[in-house]
C-alpha cells in the first residue's frame, strides 16, 4: 500500500512537471509570435505610409492604398490574436504552477 501511494505521488509529480514544461513552451512560442506580429504591424504601417506618399505623387493608385490599408488592418488583427494567445498561455502557466506570474506590460497597440 505504501509503495502504491509512492507510485501515485510520483505519477502526480511527473504530470505536474509535464504540464509546467508544456505551459512554458507555449508561453515562449506565444511571446515569439507576439514580437513577430509587432514587427509585421510596423512593416505594414510603413507600407501604408509609402503607398499614401506614392498616391500623392501620382505613382500609385487608390487601389494600392486600399490594399496597404487592408494589410495594415490584417496585421493589427494578427497582433490582437497573438496577444490573446499570449494571455492564454500565461494563464495556463499560472494554473500549472499554482500562482500568479508577474510579467512586463507587453501590450503595444
Amino acid at each position: 500500500m505504501i509503495k502504491e501511494i509512492e507510485l501515485n505521488q510520483k505519477a502526480i509529480r511527473d504530470a505536474v512537471e509535464l504540464e509546467v514544461r508544456q505551459a512554458v513552451l507555449m508561453l515562449t512560442e506565444a511571446k515569439e509570435s507576439l514580437f513577430s506580429q509587432e514587427k509585421n504591424i510596423e512593416q505594414a504601417k510603413e507600407s501604408l505610409r509609402i503607398a499614401q506618399l506614392n498616391l500623392s505623387e501620382g505613382m500609385a493608385t487608390t487601389l494600392d492604398v486600399i490594399s496597404a490599408e487592408a494589410a495594415y488592418s490584417q496585421a493589427q488583427t494578427n497582433y490582437a490574436q497573438a496577444l490573446f494567445d499570449y494571455s492564454v498561455a500565461l494563464s495556463q502557466l499560472e494554473k500549472a504552477v499554482g500562482s500568479e506570474i508577474q510579467t512586463p506590460n507587453i501590450e503595444k497597440e
